[in-house]
């Protein structure tokens, strides 16, 4: 009676071993978002995007899933394996609803490195610490679909639409550098210095040598472009564009620079003289330089550099 009891005992636990039957019931992939790490709903990732990749699996033979079992699962990304992925004891995985099923966050990586339409992820277990995997193999892989976009920069709007040189304009877009340093700017081509930086709003100030035209924003080898131009405007309230600057890269009233002098020979008009880095500082001036004269300007203190020097509606560039 003891041996059939047992052979009865040992059937049923090889039966109940061979009967459970784990399977994918479905993908995650979650992002982190401005208010943590989120499941991403309408399918969309960004192109090399560190996202956590995980599944909800359950054990449709009814065994319950605890935080001490040890589980792994195959992944494929357009049938391409990236791995077997889990097996880790009571880490990332949590029983849910019925004790049954469990969410198990597998890979945090840049999963997705090209950008493309459709990205099949598919995942299946191979592994289970707890039971024998048999039964049905006709539930047990998961899969799902996303979209995987590049990050594009965009420069929306800036305000105030013009100023001078050494005005700090406040640049709005999106996906810039998250800090000054990872960024960029540039008015019409002339590198500005930025003051602040976030993901949307950049402040930077008008280059002493720009001239009117887009602002773009570099960040993480992308460009963004304004689809709108600035207006530079000279020190009488004009605007300065490139065709006049280019004209006036050296005209009459500018003789040259030698020697740390800047000497000009200035027409019927008295005018003011100002000296400007390419950051848009003023770094030097004069004020009523004297009508039909040659006047000389020193500028032994300034460092080695490129500057601008405006005189009335003039310009002079110039290395030092």
């Amino acid at each position: 009676m003891k041996k059939i009891s047992l052979l009865v005992l040992s059937a049923i636990l090889a039966m109940s071993i061979s009967a459970q039957d784990l399977g994918v019931e479905s993908i995650v992939v979650k992002a982190n978002v401005d208010t943590g790490w989120q499941k991403i709903t309408n399918d969309t990732v960004l192109l090399n995007e560190a996202v956590y990749l995980g599944v909800i699996f359950k054990n449709y033979a009814g065994t319950p899933v605890s935080t001490t079992d040890s589980v792994s699962f195959g992944v494929s990304v357009n049938g391409i394996s990236i791995g077997n992925l889990g097996a880790i004891v009571g880490k990332n995985l949590v029983p849910t609803a019925g004790f049954n099923t469990a969410e198990m966050m597998l890979k945090k990586d840049q999963i997705f490195s090209t950008a493309i339409a459709s990205a099949k992820v598919c995942a299946w277990p191979i592994f289970w610490s707890k039971q024998n995997m048999g039964g049905s193999t006709a539930n047990d892989t998961g899969c799902a679909t996303y979209t995987i976009w590049d990050r594009v920069i965009t420069v929306s709007n800036f305000t105030p639409e013009e100023g001078k040189a050494g005005t700090d304009i406040t640049i709005n877009g999106s996906y810039f550098g998250a800090d000054p340093a990872s960024n960029m700017v540039k008015f019409n081509g002339e590198i500005a210095v930025i003051k602040s930086a976030t993901a949307n709003t950049i402040i930077a100030t008008v280059p002493g040598a720009a001239v009117s035209g887009n602002i773009t924003v570099e960040a993480s080898g992308k460009t963004g472009t304004s689809t709108e131009g600035f207006v530079v405007l000279d020190e009488n309230g004009n605007p300065k564009n490139a065709l006049s600057l280019a004209d006036n890269q050296k005209i009459s009233s500018f003789i040259g620079f030698s020697n740390n002098q800047l000497i000009i020979s200035t027409g019927n008009t008295v005018s003011n003289l100002k000296i400007f880095d390419l950051t848009g500082k003023v770094v030097s001036s004069a004020s009523d330089i004297s009508s039909n004269t040659v006047h000389t300007h020193n500028l032994n203190s300034l460092q080695s550099g490129v500057y601008i020097a405006t005189c009335g509606s003039e310009y002079f560039k110039f290395s030092k």
